[in-house]
């Protein structure tokens, strides 16, 4: 008689198991999303600058470099450039029994890469450029035909700078070279960019 209580009671105890509601435990572990890509502050942008700097190479004197750039995001933090420059001088050279003040006129295409070009990266973005291209000078002879009138030449440079973005617009300030035969200038410069896309 005890072995058939015994037994009954068992067989409740595993029934009433059997009825309770099956406990999950939640995973140990925390699931993070991974985070989403910052689309860039620009896609399309354009750049007046201005500036003063020394002609460091065959003439020494004051230069103002004035610059109108077009930049296009291609990838990550480089973009492609597209500038066109006019640089002014302040002394006059003697070329082919002439005075002339060695202005010249430079167009150039470059590669430029933004340290900061996202919607919430900081409001200031170091940048670095390099550009190749031709330009013109007034004075300037080919070697081994000195007075044979303007040539056009190759140049080349680079520039290191900053944008300060409030909003759609930038203060850029930056320290560039341009090679030029007469005088190439080493300037600083400032400016203003904006966001076209």
């Amino acid at each position: 008689m005890r072995t058939s209580a015994i037994a009954l009671v068992l067989t409740g105890s595993a029934l009433a198991r059997a009825d309770a509601p099956v406990v999950v435990e939640p995973p140990t572990g925390v699931y993070t999303a991974p985070p989403a890509r910052d689309p860039p502050r620009w896609r399309l942008r354009g750049l007046v600058s201005s500036g003063v700097g020394v002609g460091i190479g065959g003439v020494r004197e004051a230069t103002f470099p004035t610059a109108l750039e077009l930049g296009a995001r291609v990838w990550g933090p480089l973009s492609v450039t597209l500038s066109g420059a006019a640089v002014l001088a302040s002394r006059e050279v003697v070329s082919c029994g002439a005075s002339a003040r060695p202005n010249a006129a430079l167009g150039a295409l470059g590669v430029r890469a933004d340290l900061h070009n996202g919607r919430s990266a900081s409001w200031v973005d170091p940048f670095v450029e390099a550009h190749v291209g031709v330009g013109g000078q007034a004075a300037y002879a080919e070697p081994g035909d000195p007075c044979g009138g303007r040539r056009v030449f190759p140049t080349g440079g680079g520039r290191i700078g900053l944008d300060a973005w409030l909003g759609r617009v930038a203060i850029t300030a930056q320290v560039g070279y341009d090679y030029l035969p007469i005088g190439a200038p080493l300037a600083v410069s400032l400016g203003a960019s904006v966001i076209l896309y």
